[in-house]
């Protein structure tokens, strides 16, 4: 099949299969400076400035939209102490984002959603303090 005529959740399996191995992250260290799990062009320093302005705290609720493995929003709620909810459609980014979560102990603060964003979102109205969306395509 081809790529163009998979489901648009299965056209990142083979980016997230080996994203969190040993060459994956030296790789991001070296791109980034610091590994937090990113996979777009977000690095650690600036998501930190960027979320400062959001004012978050740690009864914060912060949505993230497309949130792929999950390395920016699990680094979030690390730092700041709040609450995250991704929202992504690929299998693979959530598997990978659940255990990013329980690697740096904040499962309890975070949930996952698995959902596409062209459609209505299952979630109720007003239910966030802030949202992020970092490099989403289609």
């Amino acid at each position: 099949m081809d790529a163009s005529n998979e489901p648009p959740a299965n056209r990142y399996e083979a980016l997230y299969r080996d994203f969190d191995s040993t060459l994956m992250r030296r790789i991001r260290r070296e791109a980034y400076g610091e590994d937090i799990g990113q996979h777009s062009w977000v690095g650690a320093d600036e998501l930190r400035r960027d979320t400062g302005h959001l004012g978050l705290t740690h009864s914060s609720r912060l949505l993230d939209l497309g949130c792929g493995p999950c390395g920016p929003l699990t680094f979030v709620i690390a730092s700041v102490g709040c609450s995250g909810t991704g929202v992504e459609l690929s299998a693979a980014a959530l598997r990978l984002g659940r255990a990013r979560a329980a690697s740096l102990g904040v499962e309890a603060r975070f949930t996952l959603r698995e959902a596409d964003l062209d459609a209505p979102l299952p979630l109720e109205p007003r239910q966030f303090d802030a949202a992020m969306s970092l490099d989403v395509t289609r």
